[in-house]
């Protein structure tokens, strides 16, 4: 197993160990069946090990030389019971998809081992991609360009400005966004392709050198900070319905008039494309595609015309 997993490949593997490449896969296949689980997936990057033969090959030795030690380890990430899964998310999916679909797959599971990452959606899908994070939730205009990982569409919002019930905009009947320019913007840094519609409006804020991103004149990290800081100042935030609902209806924020089509939040699904699921993975893309689901029935969906975080 070790020589697979330096030369990602069985036939070069096979020629290091001085053995036929027929007899190295029979005995891998072995090992294979009294597991249970897949140790490898082969496709154009040559042989892959899975989350399992990765265990495997971090932990060698000591577990290869104690095989009910490995068969317990294994068995604890392929059950749902004890199994292992670590999410990141961007901005917006951290709170109206992760949250929820983690505290629904802990109830039901309490054994399970959960580590939830809030992040950048850059940071996430270059976790995926190394292997660090089992799945992301997050933008996905830069994730679907990258062969190596596979990309489920979630829902597509239009998000909404608004401001708290006594904000001087709050009675308008209509607002351009220039109108908004005077009021500090509150939100996370928002992705270049936005950019220039905040620009051109005079919205407070600048450009990252270094990522191209606008960064709101009252920069957060969450949606609860966001909600906060609009809450309590002259700020105006944007976001998805879903993610201010709650407050609309009990009136303490009011959606703007604000025309803005291209303001959309885009979120996905991203997978490494060679990398086995799990019980526990599978348990919580099923929530959070119920989650999805409901969240496209209860909110209108408008036309779209660009993407967001």
């Amino acid at each position: 197993m070790a020589a697979i997993g330096q030369y990602r490949s069985f036939g070069r593997a096979a020629h290091a160990l001085g053995m036929s490449q027929p007899a190295l896969s029979k005995s891998i296949k072995v090992l294979e069946t009294a597991l249970g689980v897949r140790l490898f997936e082969r496709g154009k990057s040559g042989a892959v090990p899975t989350v399992f033969g990765q265990l495997i090959l971090s932990q060698g030795g000591a577990l290869i030389h104690n095989l009910d030690a490995l068969v317990v380890e294994i068995d604890r990430m392929n059950n749902l019971a004890s199994g292992t899964l670590s999410v990141g998310a961007g901005f917006f999916p951290y709170d109206l998809l992760v949250v929820p679909a983690v505290g629904r797959l802990a109830r039901m599971y309490p054994g399970l081992h959960l580590r939830v990452a809030h992040a950048d959606w850059r940071l996430v899908s270059q976790q995926v991609l190394a292997g660090t994070l089992d799945i992301g939730i997050t933008g996905v205009a830069r994730a679907d360009r990258d062969a190596a990982l596979v990309v489920e569409p979630l829902t597509a919002q239009v998000a909404r400005f608004f401001v708290r019930r006594r904000h001087p905009l709050s009675g308008a009947a209509k607002l351009s966004l220039k109108q908004l320019a005077p009021y500090p913007f509150v939100m996370g840094p928002v992705p270049p392709r936005l950019a220039p519609f905040l620009q051109r409006a005079g919205i407070k804020g600048r450009i990252d050198p270094l990522t191209g991103d606008f960064i709101p004149a009252i920069t957060v990290d969450s949606i609860a900070l966001m909600n906060a800081f609009v809450r309590d100042t002259d700020g105006f935030g944007a976001a998805p319905e879903a993610a201010i609902s709650a407050e609309l209806k009990a009136g303490q924020f009011v959606a703007l008039p604000v025309d803005a089509p291209w303001a959309v939040t885009e979120p996905g699904i991203i997978r490494l494309r060679e990398r086995a699921s799990t019980p526990a993975l599978e348990a919580f893309l099923a929530e959070v595609r119920a989650i999805d689901r409901a969240a496209r029935a209860r909110v209108p969906r408008r036309p779209v015309g660009s993407q967001h975080r």
